[in-house]
């Protein structure tokens, strides 16, 4: 995680600066939930960066609503519908992902992440991206959270 005026300045936050300029118009009138999220108005080119993360409330977990195509491309899988609890049974290095999806919903506030990491072909990467709460209607329960990733090579 980074304080917002560290991601300010490196590349590969663009995009997620859109989205969470997005966010914030939506919160002016009331507190962004997923109903509330229009593709449209997201515009193409920042929708396949998009994930949507449900908040499994009651065992703490959080599982892929949508996986944005640049995601799939980047990481070459699908993980809609998979939760984060079955990686990190796979692979404990993901328990770092899960703490960050664990500090939006808790803290109820954007979070601005760097995680480093190496791709199919052995390149070092890093994922540079936002985490943005989304709430359950007239509620302040966290129920999804909205990501935006870019990637830049290391």
């Amino acid at each position: 995680m980074l304080p917002e005026r560290d991601a300010r300045t490196l590349n590969g936050f663009e995009k997620s600066f859109e989205l969470l300029t997005y966010w914030q118009e939506l919160g002016s009138s009331h507190r962004p939930d997923r109903g509330s999220i229009d593709p449209l108005r997201l515009g193409v080119g920042l929708l396949s960066h998009i994930v949507l993360i449900d908040v499994l409330a009651e065992d703490r977990d959080f599982q892929w609503r949508l996986f944005g195509g640049a995601h799939e491309r980047e990481y070459g899988v699908n993980l809609k519908g998979i939760r984060i609890s079955d990686l990190v049974a796979r692979n404990p290095q993901v328990e770092q992902v899960r703490e960050i999806f664990l500090n939006c919903a808790d803290t109820k506030a954007p979070i601005f992440y760097e995680m480093a990491y190496k791709n199919q072909v052995g390149c070092s990467r890093a994922a540079r991206g936002l985490l943005l709460p989304l709430f359950a209607a007239n509620t302040d329960n966290v129920d999804c959270i909205i990501s935006c990733s870019e990637w830049v090579d290391q």
